[in-house]
């Protein structure tokens, strides 16, 4: 299985869905005040990870949903991983509709981005119990 970002290669018509990297952080802003229960927008610093700024495992999935439900196409389920950050997640998302790549530190090996992800995964939590003894 392909474990591109997206389902299809690239999104039909995307150029116009997003015209440059600034709309696409400022629509994944938008989603995820909205995600995070705020009734306005909020401005979030782009370089902060999505857990840091308040996801959790259910608000993730509810994030990844409303993401797809604009793209109209199915995300992996460790993308909030590959892509912690409004910037990466952003640039990303810029890369698929576009074909510019953004990703200055993807290997473009599906594999070796799951594992980084999932080696980020297990940092994370072990940095969690740490911080719990």
């Amino acid at each position: 299985m392909n474990d591109e970002l997206f389902s299809s290669s690239r999104i039909e018509n995307s150029p116009e869905m997003f015209a440059n990297f600034d709309e696409v952080a400022s629509w994944l802003e938008a989603e995820l005040s909205y995600t995070l229960g705020y009734e306005r927008r909020q401005s979030f610093d782009y370089d902060t990870g999505f857990f840091d700024l308040g996801l959790d495992s259910l608000t993730t999935l509810d994030l990844v949903k409303r993401i797809e439900n604009k793209i109209n196409a199915k995300l992996p389920s460790t993308v909030l991983f590959k892509y912690p950050t409004i910037q990466q997640l952003a640039g990303y998302v810029l890369d698929q509709c576009t074909g510019f790549s953004f990703d200055a530190g993807s290997t473009g090996d599906p594999l070796e981005e799951d594992l980084a992800a999932l080696q980020f995964i297990d940092d994370q939590f072990n940095a969690m119990i740490d911080e719990t003894r």
